[in-house]
């Protein structure tokens, strides 16, 4: 039962993952444009980089040149601080690891 669903949820995962569609997808990169999914990612990705607030910085203006309506600072933040916190917790645990 519980594997049927798990299937299940690949398959809707998969189904996500393709957008509109090959087709659609193809047309968009033809006219040099990119899905949501690809700018959303690049947002959060350069979000997530620890050189803040700088990087939040380059989110912000990057999301200003697609909407200048849109404010990101204070959301490009949040991964940002998110991403140290999760370092200095990954450090203390590789150091506890290696020295006991």
């Amino acid at each position: 039962m519980i594997e049927s669903k798990i299937n299940q949820l690949l398959e809707m995962c998969q189904k996500a993952l393709k957008g509109g569609g090959a087709r659609k997808i193809n047309e968009r990169h033809e006219k040099g444009l990119l899905t949501a999914r690809e700018r959303i990612e690049q947002l959060v990705g350069a979000a997530g980089v620890s050189a803040v607030p700088d990087s939040a910085r380059v989110v912000h203006t990057v999301g200003l040149q697609e909407d200048p309506t849109n404010f990101l600072l204070m959301h490009a933040m949040a991964p940002n601080v998110a991403g140290v916190i999760g370092s200095a917790i990954g450090a203390e645990v590789l150091w506890t690891v290696l020295v006991l």
